[in-house]
């Protein structure tokens, strides 16, 4: 009986091994399947060419809805996300969209990138350029930290240097042992509090070097010290010459360094004066 139990245990051993590595493959698969079969993000209306005039984004006669995904009824919509909305943004403008608590100052901006479906043939919304949407969850790969910054792109050490420093990545990798190459991901020990996963994802929209960026409510992740610093050094430094969307606060101090406002309300959605934003503050 001992020699036969001996030598049943490796059999057992690998048995058990093999189920619990079926059923790791087994939510593997139906997590890929369920990614697969899910229904992509609307395209936005036009992402077009560089030169079409001196406007970043245009929006006329445009209204949006969040669907419901839980309705059968897929001609069912949740509510209309706002009135219409009208509104212009200039090449190389820097604009601080604002408004009070859950006035739809989000979902404004997912609109600009097509992810908010626009309602009926009327109207338009349309982004000149290449778009960075950098939001308020940054999405991080498993992976070193240089890897998510470069995010598939070659490494262009001057523009990778200064991507780092304005988006004040480089404090957090002076703590690292392996600084730029520390890996991080859910199977290591490195925590990312929500100011060092910002910045990780700054860094990587600067990187990117596109034509528009869209920040929506990300510094507020930030710590005082690196929300202070990306605003000077990132959005009025490396992105001065770019367009910049970004949301604030209607008692953000950085609101006076924008050139213009999208102010939203239940009412309208268009852009407005500094004074107009400090009367509804």
């Amino acid at each position: 009986v001992l020699c036969i139990s001996a030598c049943m245990q490796v059999p057992l051993y690998v048995y058990s091994s093999i189920s619990r590595s079926s059923h790791n493959y087994q939510n593997s698969l139906s997590r890929i399947v369920q990614f697969l079969n899910h229904e992509g993000r609307p395209k936005a209306d036009d992402h077009k060419n560089k030169g079409q005039e001196d406007l970043a984004v245009s929006a006329k006669q445009s209204m949006f809805f969040w669907p419901n995904k839980s309705s059968i009824d897929h001609n069912f919509y949740l509510g209309c996300m706002t009135d219409t909305i009208n509104f212009d943004i200039r090449r190389g403008h820097l604009v601080g969209v604002s408004g009070t608590t859950k006035s739809g100052k989000s979902s404004v901006l997912s609109a600009m990138v097509g992810w908010m479906p626009r309602h009926g043939q009327t109207g338009y919304m349309h982004v000149y350029g290449e778009v960075i949407f950098c939001g308020r969850q940054p999405q991080l790969l498993a992976g070193s930290i240089k890897q998510n910054v470069l995010f598939g792109l070659p490494l262009d050490h001057n523009m990778y240097t200064k991507a780092v420093t304005c988006s004040g990545l480089v404090r957090f990798l002076q703590m690292l042992p392996m600084g730029d190459e520390t890996v991080i991901g859910k199977s290591t020990s490195v925590a990312l509090d929500e100011t060092f996963a910002s910045c990780i994802a700054l860094a990587r929209a600067v990187y990117k070097d596109a034509d528009v960026y869209i920040f929506d409510e990300i510094l507020e992740r930030l710590d005082d010290q690196t929300r202070d610093l990306v605003w000077h050094s990132c959005i009025l430094g490396q992105l001065k010459a770019k367009t910049v969307v970004v949301s604030l606060s209607l008692s953000s101090p950085y609101l006076a360094h924008c050139n213009s406002f999208l102010l939203v309300s239940a009412s309208k959605q268009g852009l407005d004066t500094f004074s107009s934003v400090e009367a509804l503050a």
